[in-house]
């Protein structure tokens, strides 16, 4: 009453301690802030609006809230190709899932150049397709793997991923064929190693899984193989632990600058996530 904000219908419900709420206001109200600081207020813990309100008709209009992350993220990258090669074989990605999840991968094509390129670009394309239409887990990459594998020519592809929940702070690890990952702590790095065939090389699909809890300020750092074969997993763990800085974008330019330097022979990419 106090902001002539007027609800006429309220439902609240929880699930795995997270808050789901929907509102009928006056379509009028919408766009008021003191409307999301209320809602805050109310249920103890910041909320976010999910999509936009939905006109009811009759001057009202529906509204949907769920719990706000816990923590945020932020990213950097560094790639560098081949000498004499016309395209990156290494391609990128970072995309914010729904439901509070980040998910960011490298995926290495077989050899180099355009042929390279394009086999990664295909399949991290199908890979994300299928995170962003809501499907997880190894049903996902058994379904890509066969795919792949109906290819006219062979498409052999190093995937290297992970999903962090920035709701409970959890890295999930995603690999097959990727080489090792790394995570930057407070007092250590930590490795992530790697045991799986590449996607498209067997009919049946197993990939590497693996899951960390992490900390506010811990970095997880995703490598394609030029960087490692360059420096070695050792030889990252020591340059990170002995960097002084946490920003994911100068870790990622400090590891692609020493893996130049020692005269890496492929396609380099280096991508670091922050929580923070």
């Amino acid at each position: 009453s106090y902001f002539n904000i007027v609800c006429t219908e309220a439902v609240m419900y929880s699930k795995n301690a997270e808050f789901f709420l929907n509102l009928t206001v006056r379509a009028d109200d919408v766009q008021k802030r003191a409307l999301d600081e209320i809602v805050d207020k109310v249920l103890g813990c910041r909320m976010k609006r999910k999509g936009s309100a939905q006109p009811l008709g009759g001057g009202k209009a529906a509204l949907s809230f769920c719990t706000e992350p816990k923590y945020g993220a932020i990213y950097g990258e560094a790639t560098a190709r081949k000498d004499g090669s016309s395209e990156n074989g290494d391609v990128k990605s970072v995309q914010k899932l729904g439901d509070g999840k980040l998910f960011f991968a490298v995926c290495d094509g077989m050899g180099s150049g355009d042929d390279a390129h394009e086999g990664s670009s295909a399949t991290l394309n199908m890979v994300e397709n299928f995170y962003k239409a809501g499907f997880e887990g190894d049903s996902v990459l058994n379904m890509i793997n066969r795919l792949l594998m109906l290819r006219s020519k062979d498409s052999f592809s190093a995937l290297d991923m992970c999903v962090i929940d920035l709701k409970r702070a959890i890295a999930h690890f995603v690999k097959l064929g990727g080489v090792q990952s790394f995570i930057k702590r407070a007092d250590n790095v930590e490795i992530v190693n790697s045991s799986a065939l590449p996607i498209g090389i067997v009919e049946e699909a197993v990939p590497f899984t693996d899951n960390k809890l992490l900390s506010p300020g811990d970095v997880v750092m995703l490598v394609s193989d030029g960087i490692v074969d360059s420096l070695g997993a050792d030889g990252i763990s020591l340059i990170l632990s002995r960097a002084e800085t946490v920003a994911p974008q100068e870790l990622c330019d400090i590891v692609l600058a020493q893996a130049t330097k020692r005269g890496a022979k492929d396609d380099s990419t280096a991508i670091a996530v922050r929580l923070v």
